[in-house]
């Protein structure tokens, strides 16, 4: 392979790595806060703190989005890519 298409295959392989870490800074936490907003409950079988679990499933649902348009907008590498760099 030529150096240009393992210049551009360590490019693309650097983007991605990118923005995996874009997902993963905000989506993670974002999911285990509503973990445990959903795991509080009280004596009825009903969320302890419904406004508590509101805004954790809001703040999850909006960090899912912002990952989804992330994985959209992101050109993935190739295995070809991976054995080219």
């Amino acid at each position: 392979m030529s150096d240009e298409a393992r210049q551009a295959a360590r490019a693309k392989i650097r983007k991605a790595q990118a923005a995996t870490a874009g997902i993963d800074l905000g989506l993670w936490a974002a999911i285990e806060r509503l973990q445990r907003a959903g795991s509080q409950g009280n004596g009825a079988g009903i969320y302890a703190d419904v406004p508590q679990f509101r805004a954790a499933l809001a703040d999850a649902a909006s960090a899912i989005s912002r990952a989804q348009e992330i994985v959209r907008a992101t050109d993935w590498p190739t295995n070809e890519d991976y054995d080219v760099a």
